[in-house]
């Protein structure tokens, strides 16, 4: 018998499962947490694939530090 291992990975989402619609819908709840006027879809969608605080960081550039904090905090 063999003890060799195979490893395959997939990279699913956008090609068999579109994630868009959810995390678009989980922004928006998190935004409407913190009081925060909703950002695009297009400007969500530009935030993709960086870590969460930083996309907080983006979306709320001009809401103040304090706000990007909390929405930061709602990760942890």
């Amino acid at each position: 018998m063999s003890n060799s291992s195979q490893l395959i990975l997939l990279d699913v989402d956008g090609t068999l499962v579109d994630s868009q619609v959810s995390i678009i819908e989980a922004m928006y709840s998190a935004f409407d947490e913190i009081g925060c006027p909703l950002p695009s879809r297009s400007k969500i969608l530009s935030t993709i694939g960086l870590l969460l605080p930083r996309a907080f960081q983006v979306l709320i550039a001009n809401e103040g530090r304090s706000l990007n904090e909390k929405a930061c905090d709602i990760h942890k």
